[in-house]
């Protein structure tokens, strides 16, 4: 297995919780990311640091944004506390830095929920951030900042010249389409490979396998693994496989129930040997607990849903870390070569 030193590429996968910390840990993960704004994960200081974990710590500015736009909604006047501060962020950072390999810029999301920004809300929120990661700079924080889809390309160069960037952020827009993404992302790298060739890029939310392979980052990141698994679904080399015994997903035409015996054979093997769980593990069987009634006392037998998004989720940690694996081999070559990022 290669170190992190020796590889080229790197998959962070994302965790908000103690659990799924346990989960990546478990299958042996090596860079784990983790927002300031999930306070649990980071009780478990200790169990990162004895696995010597590369740890990205995100600022939660985009979670806490749509926490403070709820707020807003329901009327609280004090939403905007709900928001990052700065200097409580900076604070975090240099408490945990024995832990934080690097840390993400606090950048400024524009506009409100439910519309698309104006351009003059991403240029103000553009600003605002490169002013965080200034803030971030004067306090000895080499943050990595962020350009995000919608910002105009000098914003590029302010962050690499002026800001002294040489690992960097890049963000599609979550709402788009993979099409839609992957033209802004062709823009971006054309960019960078004529100006920038020597720019590290960290591609935020970067989960379909297309744009991983597409374009030469150093790292994305991606919490993928555990929506599909909560979802019924398995990341398998054959595609998205539901597996989950919900009456909605049975009737998907990728519902593991609907493939060919054939097919069916060669997940189960590739489970069997990447994981060791095989296709029946990854069903949700109701099964039934003993649970004490509060008013009563007494012990009740309830139905409940089995462990087995615990399997789903190995084998979609599986999935990513076998991706990075053959990034690094050279068995999925780069689609997006240097060549094409000068045309």
């Amino acid at each position: 297995m290669l170190t992190f030193d020796e590889k080229r590429y790197h998959c962070f996968l994302a965790t908000g919780s103690s659990q799924y910390l346990e989960f990546l840990l478990t299958m042996g993960c090596e860079q784990i990311l983790i927002s300031f704004a999930y306070k649990e994960p980071w009780k478990l200081k200790s169990l990162i640091k004895q696995n010597n974990i590369k740890l990205l710590c995100d600022s939660g500015a985009f979670t806490s944004w749509n926490l403070a736009m709820r707020k807003k909604t329901e009327g609280d006047p004090n939403w905007k506390n709900f928001l990052v501060d700065i200097y409580k962020y900076i604070a975090f950072v240099k408490e945990h830095e024995d832990i934080i390999w690097r840390c993400v810029n606090l950048d400024v999301i524009p506009g409100e929920q439910g519309r698309e920004p104006g351009q003059d809300e991403i240029e103000i929120a553009a600003q605002q951030g490169f002013d965080n990661l200034m803030i971030m700079k004067s306090h000895g924080i080499n943050a990595i900042h962020v350009f995000h889809q919608g910002e105009n390309l000098k914003w590029l160069d302010k962050m690499i010249v002026e800001g002294g960037c040489d690992y960097i952020g890049v963000s599609p827009c979550n709402d788009y389409s993979t099409e839609r993404k992957q033209a802004w992302l062709d823009q971006v790298f054309r960019y960078l490979g004529e100006k920038y060739p020597y720019i590290k890029t960290h591609g935020f939310g970067v989960t379909a396998s297309v744009l991983v392979k597409r374009y030469p980052w150093y790292s994305t990141d991606s919490s993928s693994y555990s929506l599909n698994a909560a979802m019924g679904a398995i990341l398998t080399p054959y595609g998205r496989i539901y597996v989950s015994d919900d009456p909605i997903g049975l009737g998907d035409p990728d519902h593991i129930n609907n493939k060919p015996q054939g097919i069916k054979d060669h997940i189960n093997k590739y489970l069997e040997t990447r994981i060791g769980y095989n296709i029946k593990s990854m069903m949700d069987k109701e099964t039934k607990m003993s649970v004490q009634c509060y008013h009563c006392k007494e012990f009740h037998e309830v139905p409940t849903k089995s462990a087995a998004y615990k399997s789903r989720n190995f084998a979609n940690i599986a999935f990513f870390m076998d991706l990075e694996e053959q990034v690094n081999k050279g068995e999925c070559a780069l689609n997006f070569t240097k060549q094409q990022m000068l045309i």
